[in-house]
């Protein structure tokens, strides 16, 4: 569980292929492609269950829960 206004970053620890962050929710959107050694990082100011996969391979699922 995350505090309101809480930044969480995801990093790319892959060799060869690239990955976005993309929220399945209301209101969702998917970030930009980020490449081996790239990072990418979203600010959570508002409590909820915010869901995700990426982009290109939706396989790979996550949730971050935000609380007051």
């Amino acid at each position: 569980k995350n505090r309101a206004g809480t930044t969480v970053k995801w990093t790319n620890n892959e060799k060869r292929t690239s990955h976005s962050v993309l929220f399945t929710g209301p209101g969702g959107f998917e970030s930009e492609r980020f490449f081996p050694g790239e990072s990418w990082q979203r600010t959570f100011d508002k409590p909820g269950l915010y869901s995700y996969t990426c982009g290109p391979h939706p396989e790979m699922k996550g949730k971050i829960e935000v609380t007051e």
